[in-house]
Parts: C-alpha cells; sequence; structure tokens
C-alpha cells in the first residue's frame, strides 16, 4: 500500500503538477474553459470510473451571477452509450452567508445498478445487474448558522426499472427472475410516481473543507414519500453520530462512526409495498469498499472506523 501510495500517485502526481505550474498550464486550461466579459461562464470535461460500474464521459456548464447577483446556473451532461445518459439543469440562488435556496431537475438512465437480494441473507450467487431510470426535480433549502445546518426539501420523482447490461460479468435480474432462480422483488415490474419531503438537521464541531479536522458530527433526517400512482406510501428515517482525530495537525485523520437507516410503509403488513429501489442501501457512500446496493433492505446498521490521508489537493486515500 505505501509503495503505491508514494511511487504510482503522489511522486507522479507532483512531478505533473509542479510540470504544469511552471509551464502555465492552469492558465492556459483556465482561458480555454471560461468565457464571457466577467468569465462567469466555464464549460468543464468529465470522465467518471469506478470499479464494479460503466464509465462515463461528458461536460458541466456553469455560469455564475446569472439573472441577479449570487444566482448560479449549472447544467450537466453524460453518456457511455444510449444505456447510461445523465443530464441535469440547476439553479442556485445565495440569499446570505448562511442561507440559499437550489431548484434541479434531472435525468438519468443507467444499467449497471447492483442486486444481491433483500434483508441479511445476501448471498454471492444472487448478484445480479438492472437498469433503472429516473426523472426527477424538486428544491433545497439551507440555511446554517454556527456549526449547525438544515436543509429541507421537497420534489417528485419518477422511476422506473429497465433490463441491465455491462461488463461486470454478472447476470442480469431480468434473466435470473425470468428462470425462477431468484423472486423479483417489490416495485420491479411497476413504475412509480413519488412526491416527497425530507428534513435534516447537521451538528458538525469539524473545521470547513477542504479536509475537516479534530471534532464529532450527528446527523438525523426525516422522509416521507407518497406514490401519486397507487396507494403506496412509505418513510425514511435515520441518524449517524461520529466522531474524528486529525493526528498531527497534516490532515491524516482518524474517525469513527455509527449510523442507522429506516424504511417503513404508513400501513401495517404492507412492507413488501415498498419499492426495492428506496430501501435502506450498503455500499458507495455509506461503505466506500463495496459498491452501492451491495446490502438492501428495511433497516441498515453501520460501523465504521476510517483513516483517511491527504494524497495530494482534493485527493485522498481512505482505508
Amino acid at each position: 500500500a505505501y509503495l503505491v501510495h508514494e511511487y504510482a500517485l503522489r511522486r507522479p502526481l507532483g512531478a505533473l503538477v509542479t510540470h504544469a505550474e511552471r509551464s502555465r498550464w492552469i492558465s492556459e486550461i483556465h482561458d480555454l474553459i471560461t468565457f464571457g466579459s466577467r468569465e462567469q461562464y466555464m464549460v468543464i470535461p468529465t470522465a467518471f470510473y469506478d470499479f464494479g460500474l460503466s464509465p462515463s464521459v461528458g461536460a458541466r456548464f456553469t455560469a455564475t451571477g446569472v439573472f441577479a447577483p449570487g444566482n448560479d446556473l449549472s447544467a450537466r451532461a453524460a453518456t457511455w452509450g444510449t444505456n447510461w445518459l445523465v443530464a441535469s439543469l440547476g439553479d442556485h440562488y445565495q440569499w446570505s452567508d448562511t442561507t440559499q435556496l437550489a431548484t434541479k431537475i434531472g435525468f438519468s438512465r443507467r444499467p449497471d445498478y447492483l442486486y444481491m437480494g433483500i434483508g441479511p441473507d445476501v448471498r454471492k450467487s444472487d448478484r445480479s445487474r438492472y437498469g433503472l431510470q429516473k426523472l426527477e426535480a424538486g428544491s433545497t433549502f439551507t440555511h446554517t448558522t454556527g456549526d449547525a445546518q438544515l436543509v429541507v426539501q421537497a420534489g417528485a420523482r419518477w422511476v422506473s426499472v429497465r433490463a441491465g447490461s455491462g461488463s461486470s460479468g454478472d447476470p442480469m435480474l431480468d434473466d435470473l427472475i425470468r428462470d425462477e432462480m431468484v423472486e423479483a422483488p417489490a416495485g420491479y415490474d411497476s413504475p412509480y410516481t413519488a412526491l416527497y419531503q425530507r428534513v435534516a438537521l447537521t451538528l458538525d464541531s469539524r473545521s470547513s473543507q477542504p479536509r475537516p479536522g479534530t471534532g464529532a458530527r450527528l446527523a438525523v433526517y426525516g422522509e416521507s414519500d407518497f406514490d401519486v400512482t397507487s396507494a403506496r406510501r412509505w418513510t425514511k428515517y435515520g441518524a449517524s453520530l461520529g466522531g474524528a482525530i486529525d493526528l498531527g495537525g497534516h490532515g491524516r485523520t482518524l474517525k469513527l462512526q455509527v449510523a442507522a437507516d429506516f424504511v417503513d410503509p404508513f400501513r401495517g403488513g404492507m412492507s413488501r409495498a415498498v419499492p426495492f429501489t428506496e430501501l435502506a442501501t450498503l455500499g458507495g457512500d455509506s461503505m466506500q469498499g463495496f459498491v452501492s446496493g451491495w446490502m438492501r433492505g428495511h433497516s441498515s446498521v453501520m460501523a465504521e472506523l476510517a483513516y483517511t490521508w491527504p494524497v495530494w489537493f482534493m485527493l485522498d486515500g481512505t482505508l
């Protein structure tokens, strides 16, 4: 691990960035991707790669100070063929240093989502892929004061399951269901349109980005969802608690956190009515060592001990 970090990452990056600074690459790239009388417009090419998922390439456009001071526009598009499409348009208005309002509409279509069953009895033999198509629109109000942040969201999302594909080597969930090797999860054959409302409160004593240091963090949230195409209703709620210690003040941080998430139907005895795409999941952001969707159920509990160290600017390693 040390040899890879030192000789495959840190030193090559250091040599590249040093050469780029001396050759004024940063200024040349900045002039290439920005335009406008105030350089308020920017177009950035993007690329995505993650183990176990399909890659993509695209572009992101931003416009600052549009229509009013503090109002920014953004647009993003990415693709990896007709089965991998992402597009979004957003508006972000900064009322003050502590209050902001963001509105976004986005469309996504991906064929590589992971499914390994529901509940604790996950088996490697059931590992498969499915596709998902989603259209979502909503607004987010954020207010920050001191160490506390309040986030209120409301919107709607339309979700439909598609046939999966990809180069992962995993079988497709469609095929396993057709061959009666696994049971179709709830909501697999029924698209839905959900109206949602969400409130989240975070208390964080750590310093601001780019690298939070020593401190504690508590986050709680609650969400209600109403499927306008059926009688399905469900709630999501959960909390996380953690602490971190910066070992020496150089961004080498040891942190411990525990988290729990729950998804419940409004009506008793209708737990299977909650679409499987809305259940609590482990993987991805919640457990970085696993592809998102590795575990899925009506509740999840996680305890995580992590060590994070800086590799380069805005690039960290995590163990």
